[in-house]
């Protein structure tokens, strides 16, 4: 995601010539699109993966205890 995400932004940039000299309270907008658009995207990104490892350890312990269960050796 974060690749494709990056392909598509710098394939823009390039695509586009005077994005490098144009600026916004001097800023180069090249600049302004990474700071924009890059860093929600990782943060983005980061969530979503914390997020899932926390799915993945609830998972995880919820097999374990239920193994527990079954095999007769009580809840702790």
């Amino acid at each position: 995601m974060v690749v494709a995400g990056l392909t598509v932004l710098l394939a823009g940039l390039a695509c586009v010539p005077g994005a490098g000299t144009v600026c916004v309270a001097g800023v180069p907008c090249g600049w302004l699109v990474l700071t924009a658009v890059v860093q929600p995207l990782w943060f983005v990104v980061a969530v979503r993966h914390v997020r899932a490892a926390e799915q993945a350890e609830r998972d995880l312990v919820r097999a374990a205890r239920g193994r527990r269960r079954r095999d007769g050796r009580g809840t702790g």
